[in-house]
This record gives structure tokens, sequence and C-alpha cells, in this order.
């Protein structure tokens, strides 16, 4: 082959054979490539209508009728389910029109006549509040640490 057959071969080889694999340090220090479709799982949780990730260092557990996320570095969440609040808007009626009749002093020869004439007013639109629900997806929140001091030892 020639250099320049190996070359393209080159560029467009190892951006594959990269994108399949990533690499992960283990626990005796060396690197080694894993690849990316065996190291995720997902199972249904048994609780709630969301997924678990099966990612090493991650530990799933039921505890209080919730579920919990433990990280390897000891933070935990709790996942808090989807629900849905009522929220209000404003909404604005149009303004509205009519025709009234009014009435000017016009004198003829010193003498007061009164002469309707026609004028179209604006009503303006009234302002109502409307209720509608809103959905909340469910996410994972931080679980607050148990002890009062802030920044001190891991979350519990």
């Amino acid at each position: 082959m020639s250099n320049r057959s190996l070359l393209v071969m080159a560029l467009f080889v190892s951006p594959i054979l990269l994108a399949a694999t990533t690499v992960e340090a283990s626990s005796s220090g060396r690197l080694r490539g894993v690849s990316t479709m065996r190291r995720q799982a997902i199972e249904s949780c048994t609780l709630h209508a969301h997924r678990h990730n099966i990612v090493p260092g991650i530990v799933y557990s039921a505890r209080g009728g919730g579920c919990v996320r433990t990280f390897s570095n000891g933070m935990r969440q709790v996942w808090r389910p989807a629900t849905s609040h009522i929220d209000y808007r404003k909404v604005c009626s149009p303004d509205r029109f009519r025709t009234v009749t009014r009435f000017r002093t016009v004198f003829r020869c010193g003498v007061a006549v009164r002469r309707p004439y026609q004028q179209r007013i604006r009503i303006p639109g009234r302002v109502r509040k409307v209720a509608h629900r809103v959905h909340v997806a469910g996410a994972w929140v931080l679980q607050k640490p148990d002890c009062g001091l802030v920044g001190v030892g891991s979350f519990q």
C-alpha cells in the first residue's frame, strides 16, 4: 500500500475505534479500554416510573418509600416523582364598543335647542385569572445532610 492510502485509512478508521472504546482507570491504577456498550445497563424502577442507569460507582436503593442513588464520593440524591400543580395566567378579553346618543345645545335665534348626535365609546376588556394545570417532570434532587453543620462530613 502507498503512504497516501495508509493515511486515508488511518483518518477514517481511528475515529471509529476511539468512539467504540473509552479509557477508564481500574483499581490497580493501570488504564484499560472498556466498550461503552458493556458499561451501562438500564433497569426499570419498581417504585416509580423512571429507569436506573446501572453505571459503576452508583448504587440504587429504596428508602422511606422513595428511590435513593448514592455516588462513590458519598453524595446522595433522592428521586422526586413527577407531579403537577395549578398555575394562574391572566387572560384579557377584547375591548368592546358601543354607540351612545349624546345631546349638544345649539342656540337658534336666542333659543336653546338640543341636537342629538351619535358617539362611539370604547369599553375596556376585563382581565381575569384562568387556572391551568402544569406538569412538573420527575428529577433527581440532592439530599440534604442530616447534621446541622454545613460543609462538614459527607452527605448522609
